[in-house]
């Protein structure tokens, strides 16, 4: 008896935990349709549903953090092998931009692309590239 209460006390925990997890990811708003895009290289409908992201963040939050943000955000998409800010800004155009990489594999091929990221209230994509 002690030996089952003692198995249920290690995998309670464990399973507790993997629920809270896929309602962390449930709660970042991901967008089911986001990988199809991705593979699909369906970039407008990428852009429209980081578009759709960004238009929720917080205004009033500095630019700085909100595309921190979005990088943690996209982290959560298990179809991106990497996500990372590449600059904040470096593109000196008004208002300026900013670029985030990311990669993926599509036909057994990993592809990096680059996202333009414009700092404005939205943030906004405007661009992707090689």
């Amino acid at each position: 008896m002690k030996r089952r209460i003692s198995i249920l006390g290690l995998f309670l925990p464990i399973i507790l935990f993997s629920i809270s997890c896929n309602k962390v990811k449930f709660n970042l708003g991901l967008n089911p349709l986001f990988c199809i895009y991705i593979h699909s290289e369906d970039y407008n409908n990428v852009a429209k549903v980081i578009n759709d992201f960004c238009s929720k963040q917080n205004p009033s939050t500095d630019d700085a953090i909100k595309l921190k943000q979005l990088e943690i955000w996209l982290k959560n998409y298990d179809c991106l092998t990497e996500v990372s800010i590449v600059c904040n800004p470096c593109i000196y155009t008004y208002p300026a931009k900013s670029e985030i990489k990311i990669s993926y594999i599509n036909d057994n091929q990993i592809k990096i692309k680059h996202l333009d990221i414009l700092m404005s209230r939205p943030l906004k994509m405007t661009g992707i590239h090689d």
